[in-house]
């Protein structure tokens, strides 16, 4: 046999049990409705920031008074661009696997199901390292 013929065997080769199948639905359901939650707030967020953005700012540099009172604008400006661009990113990587589990299921597509899995694989990397980063500046906070 010519070694360009020779297949790896599926997932849906070996007959995925109902439990199995389920499960894998259930992560797709849960895991669709936490990103359209999480799309929902992050648009409220927005539409907060932009209404309330210049009375946010003021507030900023008067707790923070050692910067100017023009230098605490862009800062505010920075770190609200930062939180909105990692947030988009984590829902985007979790909707993106949600549906290509879900479309993997329903097609019993192997290639689908293994690049919803590698989209949750990047949402938990990139969730894991904010969480490093969160915890580092929890922890700094004390020293």
């Amino acid at each position: 046999m010519d070694q360009n013929t020779i297949q790896e065997p599926s997932l849906f080769d070996t007959e995925m049990d109902a439990d199995i199948r389920y499960s894998l639905n259930e992560v797709s359901r849960t895991s669709r409705f936490m990103g359209i939650v999480a799309i929902v707030s992050l648009s409220l967020f927005l539409l907060f920031f932009i209404s309330f953005g210049v009375k946010i700012a003021a507030a900023f540099s008067s707790v923070f008074q050692n910067l100017d009172k023009d230098g605490a604008g862009p800062i505010f400006l920075v770190a609200i661009i930062v939180f909105f661009a990692v947030c988009s990113t984590l829902v985007y990587f979790l909707m993106k696997g949600s549906n290509l589990i879900k479309a993997g299921l329903a097609t019993n597509n192997q290639d689908l199901l293994n690049e919803g899995l590698n989209a949750f694989r990047i949402y938990f990397i990139i969730y894991g390292l904010v969480s490093i980063v969160t915890l580092l500046f929890s922890i700094t906070r004390y020293f």
